[in-house]
């Protein structure tokens, strides 16, 4: 993003119109994409978080009686389900 940057700064120095039409479509693009990601990884990060309580406040005997899961199977099933949700 710092490259098409410093290309637009060059563009308006030089007074190249045509690049610079073409170089801010670019940025808006790169800006509105970077965008997206970050509301994406927060709405991960904030459902993990959710989970993570969920998990916290539940005790072993009321999550499922007679669950023969280790602990760490339990928690790899929860994140492939947390995973697969988004």
């Amino acid at each position: 993003m710092e490259a098409v940057r410093a290309r637009h700064e060059r563009a308006v120095k030089n007074g190249a119109r045509a690049f610079l039409y073409n170089q801010r479509l670019h940025l808006i693009v790169l800006k509105g994409t970077r965008t997206m990601f970050y509301e994406y990884a927060t709405a991960c990060s904030d459902r993990l978080a959710s989970l993570h309580d969920e998990m916290k406040n539940r005790s072993p005997a009321t999550v499922r009686p007679g669950c023969s899961l280790s602990a760490d199977d339990a928690k790899q099933r929860i994140l492939l389900r947390a995973n697969s949700s988004f």
